[in-house]
């Protein structure tokens, strides 16, 4: 059975199904609210998908590069211990 992306237009969520492709889907799985859900097709999914990644990565980028600074801050504190 194929997995079909929906978007509710009520509660705004995406939610994935399985069905067979004659049947019809009108019921959103996460609210409940019937006739209120869209089918989105799988390239634009793809699309979304991969701007949130790319806000991802540069979160990730920047608290790596916070930890960087703070382990300096760090080793420069010890080595100044170290010498007095």
């Amino acid at each position: 059975m194929p997995t079909y992306s929906y978007m509710c237009l009520k509660c705004e969520e995406i939610f994935e199904v399985f069905h067979l492709m004659s049947e019809e889907y009108d019921v959103c799985d996460l609210c409940g609210n019937k006739n209120c859900i869209t089918k989105i097709p799988s390239t634009i999914l793809n699309i979304k998908f991969d701007k949130s990644r790319e806000k991802v990565g540069n979160i990730v980028k920047k608290h790596i590069e916070e930890i960087k600074s703070d382990l300096r801050k760090e080793k420069k504190e010890l080595k100044s211990k170290k010498l007095s």
